[in-house]
């Protein structure tokens, strides 16, 4: 098997989402809106095959991969020939993938887990209803937030797409005030917005008193999980922030949302946490002994 990868391609959405379902990979890591937004902060490239798609990862290593996602034929053999390589290794492996390398080459890998990639899940008719003392602190947000503003939220479209860009734009400049802007990142969200149509990406833009405060945006990754992929806020107001992703949470008709990984930082993870997660997508990596 040839290792060599191209350039992700917006015409390769459909090879990649076909084969995703194929083999369940339900994992937002694996999706092609990810993989396409994030290709050039974090160097992916693609290996794309009628029964396999694998993903170099330069961010992670010289010789590092995305677990692939295939039939488990054409997976062995792209091991195998990977294996051949200095400084292959693994990543965004789920603990499923953990074993079945293990069964199939027993004794050469070892592995670590990676909570920092790990992806929350959490129950939608919970968050739409916040009924009972685990959604008690999130309930005091949304009925503050009511309280005390005007809120209102529309689907993002192209009558409200300059407030959208306009919320992202001053969140990027508070960032860079605060000396910790990543400008990298900030196309991340834009394309997202501006590609909505092309990678099935949908969202709202919340208002306060009329003035945009915050936005939340992701796609379907399955038929049963939607992932928040944009998720952004403006406003100081306690409270905003969850209100935002609520509205989204509100037009949903799946039962779980992913929010993605938190990177290990740590007001990431409190929040995270603290929206209380009703599962864990969990994360490895591999590397030979």
């Amino acid at each position: 098997m040839d290792l060599n990868t191209k350039p992700i391609l917006m015409e390769d959405q459909q090879a990649v989402e076909r084969l995703r379902e194929q083999y369940g990979q339900t994992c937002s890591s694996h999706a092609f809106p990810s993989l396409y937004l994030w290709k050039e902060v974090l160097g992916l490239s693609i290996l794309l095959q009628p029964d396999l798609y694998a993903v170099k990862c330069t961010r992670q290593g010289k010789n590092a991969w995305f677990f692939p996602c295939g039939s488990r034929n054409a997976v062995r053999e792209f091991l195998k020939e990977g294996m051949k390589e200095p400084d292959f290794t693994l990543c965004y492996m789920r603990p499923g993938d953990v074993k079945w390398v293990n069964r199939q080459f027993p004794g050469i890998w070892d592995f670590c887990p990676c909570p920092e990639s790990a992806e929350y899940l959490y129950d939608v008719p919970g968050h739409r209803e916040l009924k009972g003392k685990t959604y008690a602190n999130m309930r005091t947000q949304v009925h503050k937030v009511e309280r005390e503003y005007e809120p209102r939220s529309e689907l993002i479209d192209r009558s409200n797409l300059g407030d959208a860009l306009s919320v992202l734009e001053e969140w990027s400049r508070k960032r860079q005030e605060e000396d910790r802007w990543e400008p990298e990142y900030e196309n991340v969200d834009v394309n997202a917005l501006l590609l909505r149509k092309k990678l099935g990406i949908w969202g709202v833009i919340l208002y306060l008193n009329d003035r945009p405060a915050a936005v939340t945006a992701g796609f379907c990754l399955s038929r049963d999980t939607f992932d928040i992929m944009v998720a952004k806020s403006i406003s100081t107001a306690q409270g905003v922030s969850y209100y935002g992703r609520r509205e989204l949470f509100r037009r949903l008709s799946c039962p779980l949302v992913n929010m993605e990984e938190d990177l290990g930082i740590p007001g990431l993870r409190r929040m995270k946490t603290g929206m209380r997660p009703v599962g864990m997508n969990e994360m490895w990596k591999g590397w030979q002994r």
